[in-house]
């Protein structure tokens, strides 16, 4: 018999009054013994068991979230004595392990839970007089979340627990710890998952020699679906699913990537991670983000909008939550602790990937949300503050199947003639009307795209009412594995879609946006010559990174051939199709369908990389990503036809340069840092500074004292400053006038700075105003280094970074003529980039907070002062020992490492990584042509511990008169 619910509302009168500390539930009830003493095992699932510390990170997962050393993990294959740290031995194993008999002596047993989600299949149940309670099953996660049961109506009785894994497919494991008799309830509140961190570590650059030039791709690991692409006035952000932990699918979370142009990315902190709340542990799916240009959700803290980013929170049954950023994306908050703002509906336990957006005409947001397969539902809900989504209407379609994407297009740019699309992830799509509530088919279902593209998003609040997408290439090679790189896929070229009348009719189209023309290094153009066996490209060098433009009329030939590096594309003349080589070496369409002659023309582009080749034809009517191998194509690009004679209409090869633009440190020099620059200015304050931006709670509350005219005296109240200028900050009576501030920026954090020491200084002090009359006033002056910033009225102070220098300074109208009390003062504050500050933009900051005043006080501005800024960097000393681990990781757990497959340019050839661990040759690691000159390596101990399936690499070995990189 099962029992479904135990009653909490019987007596417990054998249980204690006053809470105490958990305990365990008998000997061994957490595992720390290192054995299954007082468990009884049965089947094979629990053979090799406990598993010894975190065997899941040891091999690349997410850090499971044991208590002490020892922990129940079906799919683990390490205890501490057999096996190794990493092991595992998959799904397949049954069983169950049943502990001894214990007595229920407190209300509540909590324990920590996670594996498979699998009713009845996979989980733990109580076992008492012959009844069963179900007490937990797991989340589809190997990071173990803290479960409660309420014990209250058992007390005083006996009762056994059960493990059981009876699940074979997917996710057909437990895992389970720390089984305790607890006074109190577990806490289940929100959590970040331990573990995800911040930011990919280590950190590494863009210049392998096979990672794509100006396709996205994360710095390293995983990633797939765009997600949250939106432009917040001033640049676009793109989000995308991530592996932080390794280059294969897993452990989802926002990555964050920022761009002016949609060209020169750069990647940020991780935007949003893997959360655990009220007993569920999720990661974070593919949605949106949008611009709250009208405070809907109500949480502008500055004169910036906020950000809001709607996600799936991945925890079956999912549901779609809200997170949001104030501060530009800097920093991000889950609303209600990352619960639903529209909970599951019923239909599929996957319901998934939030598409958002603003609809002018109902002065609503709209949420289309993919809800069911076969048939397949897409459901629409509207909202008015991006919290509370309301039903609006369903829309049946069997294509429809995950990642929805909707928006509006001008056909053939006429604004009168503005229609709605809507598509799915493998962008089939239809066309019609949308009213806010309900879209009505006009055309359609359509396909559009071929290859390797899937899940694209367009970005929302695009200037000018532009719609450029982005799509995940799927499907190709493992570029970890295949090419020894730290990064695995890649996203399409963004594309600026439009609708046009083609002979078929109204269609969707796409286009390489204009930017791409900042990459443009030269140009090779010809027109009007014959198109026959010569090389129409002898001359014109080698090529690397190309953008080629062609129209052209076959007539006589029977292929018109294009060879270029990784790849050759030809025009079949008689089945009018387009090929290339692919990965494999196989010609294949490089577009869908035929590629019809247009009066006797055919009309080309081609955007090749070092791992990818994009078509288009016709101006985008049709449009192929496809993904190409290094080792194919040839040295000598050509353009000739084959078996007649051609014509060329127009040719444009383009050669392009690297997206990925060299990193440059953060700035350690100050713009006017005794704000004398511009003096003199004509006045005793001026509101704007040379170098320096403000912002305060009023205009005017920060500006520039200019004393070149000696107005600035002792009798006025100003303490001595450097110089002629100095920063003046104010407060002044009305509410909400207490804050101000000045600030410059010192550019991203580059890999370089990792590690560097930054000191920012300035003098600070303040001004005595109303002179005799028993007045004070109280302020708190800092000068720091912060993050997210916002200039203007009222403005944002950002985030703090690091440790900041703050003054409390009072000035007392007491102290004239002496004015000792508020003579400026030195100040400092530090910085020490890490890892997840890689990207960040960081401000030098001088910043006034008025605390309190008298009430005479309150008549007037309250002055405070600023002056003689420094700023300065310090790269401490290397340590000896290994400083550094690296590595990429290897699918198989088995591969051939070389020098040159491990990126670094080493002397000889890495070993074989086999079976957890591998040897390395004494002297095997000494330095190559690449490594700095006195640079000595060795080899740590001759062994490095490699977890099966993970990484292989090398340890370096530095010493403190070393190099500096």
């Amino acid at each position: 018999m099962i029992c479904r619910s135990v009653f909490s509302f019987l007596c417990l009168s054998a249980l204690p009054c006053v809470a105490a500390e958990p305990v365990t539930l008998f000997p061994n009830s957490d595992f720390e013994a290192g054995t299954l003493a007082n468990w009884t095992a049965a089947g094979a699932a629990f053979t090799r068991q406990p598993t010894y510390h975190d065997n899941t990170a040891a091999r690349g997962n997410i850090p499971c979230g044991l208590q002490g050393n020892y922990w129940i993990g079906t799919y683990e294959n390490y205890d501490g004595v057999t096996g190794a740290p990493g092991d595992t031995r998959g799904d397949t194993p049954v069983g169950t392990l049943t502990s001894q008999s214990f007595a229920i002596q407190k209300r509540y047993i909590t324990f920590l839970m996670g594996g498979g989600n699998h009713a009845g299949g996979t989980g733990v149940k109580l076992v008492c007089e012959g009844v069963e309670y179900p007490m937990s099953t797991g989340f589809d996660s190997e990071a173990m979340a803290p479960v409660t049961f309420d014990a209250q109506a058992l007390a005083g009785k006996s009762a056994t627990l059960v493990i059981f894994d009876q699940e074979t497919g997917g996710w057909g494991h437990i895992n389970a710890d720390n089984f305790q008799a607890s006074d109190e309830p577990a806490p289940t509140g929100f959590r970040l998952t331990p573990g995800i961190p911040a930011a990919d570590s280590p950190t590494i650059g863009y210049d392998q020699a096979q990672r794509p030039q100006f396709h996205f791709t994360s710095r390293r690991n995983w990633l797939n679906d765009p997600n949250g692409m939106v432009f917040d006035g001033e640049k676009y952000h793109f989000f995308f699913q991530h592996n932080p932990l390794g280059t294969g699918w897993g452990n989802m979370t926002w990555g964050h990537a920022v761009s002016t142009d949609m060209i020169h990315w750069r990647q940020l902190n991780h935007a949003l991670r893997p959360y655990q709340v009220e007993g569920r542990s999720g990661t974070i799916f593919s949605g949106s983000a949008v611009r709250d240009f009208n405070n809907s959700l109500g949480v502008q803290v500055s004169s910036r909008n906020t950000l809001a980013a709607f996600f799936t929170y991945a925890h079956s049954p999912f549901y779609q939550a809200l997170a949001y950023s104030t501060d530009g994306g800097v920093t991000w908050n889950y609303h209600n602790d990352g619960k639903a703002v529209v909970p599951n509906q019923g239909f599929d336990d996957g319901e998934r990937d939030p598409k958002v957006f603003w609809h002018e005409a109902s002065q609503k947001w709209v949420m289309v949300l993919w809800v069911h397969n076969g048939p397949g539902r897409v459901r629409f809900f509207t909202s008015t503050n991006l919290k509370d989504w309301n039903f609006a209407s369903d829309l049946m379609r069997d294509w429809a199947f995950e990642c929805m994407d909707m928006f509006p297009l001008k056909v053939d740019g006429n604004p009168a003639q503005t229609k709605w699309v809507i598509c799915d992830a493998s962008y089939d799509y239809e066309i019609g009307s949308f009213n806010g509530t309900t879209f009505q088919t006009e055309a359609g279902p359509f396909h559009a795209s071929s290859g390797s593209f899937y899940a694209a998003q367009s970005f929302n609040q695009a200037p000018n009412g532009r719609v450029v997408q982005i799509g995940w290439m799927n499907g190709g090679p493992d570029s970890a594995s295949a090419y020894g790189v730290p990064f695995n896929q890649q996203m399409s070229f963004p594309c600026e879609l439009s609708l046009r009348t083609t002979p078929d009719g109204v269609r969707l189209c796409a286009n390489p946006v204009s930017e791409i023309s900042s990459l443009v290094t030269s140009t090779y153009q010809a027109a009007d010559q014959p198109l026959n066996a010569t090389n129409l490209l002898a001359g014109i060098g080698g090529l690397d990174l190309v953008d080629l433009s062609m129209e052209f009329e076959p007539r006589t030939a029977t292929q018109v051939v294009i060879d270029l590096p990784r790849t050759t594309v030809r025009y079949n003349v008689s089945s009018s199709t387009l090929t290339f080589t692919d990965v494999n070496g196989n010609a294949i369409s490089l577009v869908d369908g035929a590629v019809t002659q247009r009066a006797g023309r055919v009309k080309l582009r081609l955007l090749l990389d070092r791992l990818s080749l994009e078509g288009y034809t016709f101006d985008g009517e049709k449009f192929g990503s496809q993904y190409v191998s290094p080792s194919n194509g040839t040295t000598t690009p050509a353009i000739y036809a084959v078996g007649g004679q051609g014509w060329v209409n127009s040719l444009s090869v383009k050669k392009l340069a690297s997206a990925w633009t060299p990193e440059t440190p953060l700035s350690t020099t100050i713009i006017n840092p005794g704000f004398d620059d511009g003096i003199p200015s004509g006045g005793s304050f001026q509101s704007t500074v040379p170098g320096w931006t403000t912002f305060g709670d009023w205009a005017g509350a920060a500006g520039r004292w200019d004393d070149s005219g000696n107005a600035l005296t002792q009798a006025a109240g100003y303490p001595d400053f450097t110089g002629l200028g100095a920063a003046s900050l104010k407060a002044r009576n009305a509410a909400n006038e207490n804050r101000a501030g000045l600030f410059q920026s010192l550019g991203r954090v580059a890999l370089a700075d990792i590690g560097k020491t930054f000191t920012l200084g300035a003098d600070l002090g303040a001004r005595i105003t109303d002179g005799a009359g028993n007045y004070s006033h109280t302020g708190e002056l800092t000068v720091s280094f912060r993050k997210g910033l916002t200039s203007g009225v009222p403005g944002d102070g950002g985030t703090l970074l690091g440790t900041a220098g703050t003054r409390t300074v009072t000035a007392n109208d007491a102290v004239l003529p002496s004015l000792a009390s508020v003579v400026p003062v030195r100040y400092t504050a530090a910085f020490t980039p890490g890892i997840e500050d890689v990207g960040t933009e960081v401000f030098a900051v001088i910043d006034l907070k008025n605390v309190s005043s008298s009430a005479s006080a309150t008549n007037g501005e309250k002055q405070y002062i600023a002056d003689n800024v420094t700023l300065s960097a310090v790269v401490p000393p290397l340590p000896s020992g290994v400083l550094a681990y690296e590595g990429f990781d290897y699918a198989s757990g088995n591969a051939s490492l070389s020098g040159g497959a491990g990126g670094r340019g080493w002397a000889a050839p890495w070993v074989t990584v086999d079976n957890g661990s591998a040897d390395v040759v004494a002297g095997s690691l000494a330095g190559g042509a690449r490594v700095p000159a006195g640079f000595d390596a060795a080899s740590a101990g001759n062994r490095c511990n490699l977890p099966n399936g993970r990484r292989g690499g090398d340890f370096l070995i530095r010493v403190r008169t070393g190099p500096s990189e």
